[in-house]
């Protein structure tokens, strides 16, 4: 019969266990920073391996990078853009741009199992960039027009219509972008294998910062340009990001397959299952769904190691 350690048994051999002088503690700590740099060039050089390098980390981290120069380098300067350029009523319009989230996470969670996560995430970068390239146009030729035009009827009404059409650009820009961030999340997810999944998503995420960073110092260059006109400096701005989202509208084409409704992979060396759930739930099929319960999946499981 086995018997249980006493308090005294138990308190000894933990006391034993704790290192008594400093060489124990430093050797301890050194030991222990030594297994996390290990684990960490282990997790990189699977990241970077061949089977993910081209097709899954190098794209994902492009997309990343682009996607937080060009959209918070624009909502970090928002307000500033709409002062610049003289646009009244600053803050109901800026409550409008960040209202304009509401219907891109919408169209993303109506469509995003149906069209696909990179579909989605091409059609969402290339909408949000013309919606950039839309605002440039208004902010340059409204400039434009103010400096040649005179306080009548005529030049007040197209004022107005400048101002509509820059508010819609704006929430034209916020709602796509919305829907791409939302992909970018679902699709990097999905395409990391399970054992660096949440190594992979970390990177890609440290990119995105590092493209939101870098973003504020090239705004801020650009915001100094143009002889003091705020249509130049702000038109500038806008260029720049909707140019910088194009960039990376052309990077999910080096992705591997869409794995919308597909079975994931667990590890690198692994060939993508081309096994799909049914999309019950979201065709709205009776009778069918889109996912298997715990007690499925173990007789699932079971089935197959019996075959």
């Amino acid at each position: 019969v086995i018997k249980p350690l006493t308090e005294d048994e138990l308190r000894q051999d933990y006391a034993s266990s704790i290192p008594t002088d400093n060489t124990d503690i430093s050797s301890t700590l050194t030991a222990r920073l030594l297994q996390i740099l290990q684990t960490l060039l282990e997790t990189l050089h699977k990241l970077y391996s061949p089977q993910l390098l081209t097709r899954t980390t190098l794209p994902l981290q492009a997309i990343w990078l682009c996607l937080s120069f060009g959209t918070y380098g624009i909502t970090t300067w928002i307000n500033t853009l709409f002062v610049k350029i003289h646009l009244g009523n600053i803050y109901f319009n800026s409550f409008l741009f960040a209202l304009a989230n509401l219907p891109g996470s919408i169209i993303s969670i109506m469509y995003s199992d149906r069209w696909g996560r990179k579909q989605m995430l091409v059609g969402s970068l290339i909408g949000a960039a013309l919606g950039l390239g839309l605002f440039a146009i208004l902010v340059y030729c409204g400039d434009e027009g103010d400096d040649n035009g005179m306080e009548d009827g005529s030049s007040q009404s197209k004022s107005n219509a400048r101002t509509y059409g820059i508010v819609f650009s704006a929430c034209l820009f916020q709602m796509f972008s919305i829907i791409s961030w939302n992909a970018i999340d679902i699709l990097t997810g999905e395409l990391f294998p399970t054992r660096v999944r949440s190594a992979g998503m970390g990177v890609c995420t440290a990119c995105g910062r590092f493209g939101a960073m870098f973003a504020q110092f090239v705004n801020a260059r650009l915001m100094m340009s143009g002889d003091g006109k705020g249509a130049v400096a702000s038109a500038s701005v806008l260029v720049v990001a909707a140019s910088t989202l194009l960039m990376g509208a052309g990077m999910p084409f080096f992705l591997e397959r869409d794995m919308a409704l597909g079975e994931l992979k667990d590890e690198i060396t692994e060939e993508p299952s081309n096994r799909s759930v049914t999309p019950g739930c979201i065709a709205k099929i009776k009778g069918q769904k889109d996912h298997l319960s715990d007690d499925e999946m173990d007789r699932e499981f079971a089935l197959r190691n019996r075959g």
